[in-house]
Formats: structure tokens, C-alpha cells, sequence
């Protein structure tokens, strides 16, 4: 792959057309090879995002039980109610990861 930024000590290079294709062929080669490029942006970009989901959801959940246990102040009743609440939450995060699995 050839610098898009030409150095000052080196000449700005033209592309070769390659003895076994013709300049349409090299044409449709080099469109094929952006779009998959663009497509492996587009994949990774997604792992990160779900990524993202994951790792904040993980963490506000773990927030929310730990809220749970200390705002029950021993009582089982309310204890049972704060985490309800908590597994709902959590469920919904597992909603929206599996969201990103559907549409990918």
C-alpha cells in the first residue's frame, strides 16, 4: 500500500497496472478490497459497542444489588423487593446484548 501523504524525499508514486489484470479488473479488485475493509470496520466497531453494552451493564447491575443489600437493612422483605427490581434491570441489559446479535 502506497503513502497517501507523499514524503518531501520521496516522488509520488503511481499505481502499476499489474501484468495479469486489466485497468477494469484492477479497478473492481481495489472496490471489492474497500468494500471488505469497510465491512471489517463495521464488524469490529460492532464487537466494541457490545463491548460497551456489556461492560456497563455489568457494572450498573452490580451497582443496583449492592444498593439492594445495603438499603434492605437486613429486612428480607425489602430485600426481596430491591431485587426484583435489580433482575429486572438486568434482564433488560440482556435484552439489548442479544439485540446486537439479532441485527448483526
Amino acid at each position: 500500500m502506497s503513502n497517501l501523504i507523499p514524503r518531501p524525499d520521496q516522488p509520488l508514486q503511481t499505481q502499476r497496472v499489474h501484468a495479469g489484470f486489466t485497468r477494469a479488473e484492477e479497478r473492481e479488485l481495489a472496490r471489492r478490497q474497500n468494500a471488505e475493509i469497510a465491512r471489517g470496520i463495521v464488524g469490529a466497531t460492532r464487537i466494541q459497542a457490545l463491548g460497551m453494552v456489556a461492560n456497563v451493564g455489568m457494572q450498573s447491575a452490580a451497582l443496583l444489588y449492592r444498593q439492594a443489600e445495603l438499603l434492605s437493612g437486613g429486612d428480607p422483605e425489602l430485600h426481596m423487593q430491591l431485587n426484583a427490581i435489580a433482575s429486572q434491570y438486568t434482564g433488560s441489559v440482556g435484552f439489548e446484548l442479544a439485540q446486537f446479535s439479532i441485527s448483526g
